[in-house]
């Protein structure tokens, strides 16, 4: 009893009983978990492995390539929301920087890419119209902008 009554408790020295025994953790249950945010989540869940019929046989893809591979089978058949959406992602994709420049530093051709766009669709009996009004392959540029 001679040990409590050398101690004295006040202003940062509280009692022996309410002390940490030695070993032991002011947190024992650690800092909680925090929840997944939805954009990690979504990211999770396009990036799960589905198996998918592909000309009668079965592939495995990440939802998000099947979800692309469904847009663009749409599109190519003449549906014009599934082509407007091809169409935005491929401008998403020219402006990102891993994209945006080839590795031998040229600039990548879109006219080019639109003319193969709009042969892809005559080959499959669509009409290349949906691809923008666009004369000389111009898509997308204002002749008035300065």
């Amino acid at each position: 009893m001679s040990d409590h009554d050398d101690y004295e408790v006040g202003y940062k020295k509280p009692p022996k009983s309410g002390q940490f025994r030695p070993g032991q953790s002011g947190n024992p249950k650690g800092r909680p978990k925090s929840k997944p945010s939805a954009a990690e989540t979504i990211d999770r869940l396009m990036r799960q492995k589905i198996r998918v019929k592909d000309g009668g046989q079965v592939i495995e893809l990440s939802r998000f390539e099947a979800l692309g591979r469904r847009i663009i089978d749409d599109a190519l058949k003449g549906n014009a929301r599934a082509t407007d959406q091809v169409l935005k992602l491929m401008a998403i994709g020219s402006t990102s920087s891993a994209q945006a420049t080839p590795s031998d530093g040229t600039e990548p051709d879109h006219m080019a890419d639109l003319e193969a766009l709009r042969e892809l669709f005559r080959q499959n009996d669509l009409d290349p119209s949906l691809l923008g009004d666009a004369e000389d392959g111009e898509a997308g540029c204002d002749d008035n902008a300065s």
